[in-house]
């Protein structure tokens, strides 16, 4: 099966300090991949150089069978890779509708009745809060509107960074089947998660990074069946 993403060879450093180091990774269509580890791991570095956010200092970023390392982040969104930030980064004072709309600007808002009628089949509590400013939702319903606003670019590879973070254990599981059904649907997905159980429980395919390397990685089964993965991080 072809990549979709093919990432080889990423660095990535802050100044001095390398904050990724070789890492090699591929996502091909129509999967769920994940990426574990601790904090500090240099997950979300991984993460922000696809994107376009960190510029890396080695290796090769490739989209669909083009070179996109070096590209404006602005332009690899119009290619089709999305963003569900680490802590949602709402316009809080903006309504759900409005986010939504916004999530829709890279493409020039074309169909937007008929993907604002998507998403919140998919969310149907955004519809209920469609006039609600984002501020004032709860958690849960924050990172519903963050994965609903990246859907409205009509992405064909939807990056997730921490997407379970801070939010209740129940609101967490809904959010992973949520996660499960938006991929049933033809959309890859590259995730970023410290929630092991759950990622694992749901990807097709997982690598563990360990201080900017790459410790790991192979189907969630036997990626679990790790010695140091159930102790480390599945907490056995």
């Amino acid at each position: 099966m072809s990549a979709l993403l093919r990432v080889s060879g990423l660095e990535v450093v802050y100044g001095s300090v390398p904050a990724v180091a070789g890492v090699g990774l591929e996502i091909p269509a129509g999967e769920i991949r994940a990426i574990l580890g601790a904090n500090g791991a240099g997950k979300s570095s991984t993460i922000k150089a696809i994107l376009g956010l960190l510029r890396p200092r080695a290796g090769a970023i490739e989209f669909e069978g083009r070179p996109i390392h070096g590209l404006p982040t602005h332009r690899i969104h119009q290619l089709g890779i999305a963003w569900v930030p680490e802590g949602r980064q709402l316009f809080s004072t903006l309504t759900v509708h409005e986010n939504l709309e916004m999530g829709a600007f890279a493409r020039g808002g074309a169909g937007l009745p008929a993907k604002l009628d998507e998403v919140f089949a998919l969310f149907p509590r955004l519809r209920e809060r469609r006039t609600q400013v984002a501020g004032s939702l709860s958690g849960g319903e924050q990172q519903m509107l963050a994965i609903a606003r990246a859907l409205m670019a009509e992405p064909k590879l939807l990056l997730m960074d921490e997407p379970s973070l801070g939010l209740a254990p129940k609101v967490v599981q809904r959010l992973f089947e949520q996660i499960q059904e938006i991929n049933a649907r033809g959309l890859s997905i590259l995730m970023v998660e410290q929630n092991a159980r759950q990622a694992l429980r749901i990807a097709h395919y997982a690598y563990l990074l360990e201080v900017g390397r790459l410790a790991g990685e192979g189907p969630p089964a036997a990626l679990a069946a790790s010695e140091r993965v159930q102790r480390v991080y599945l907490g056995g």
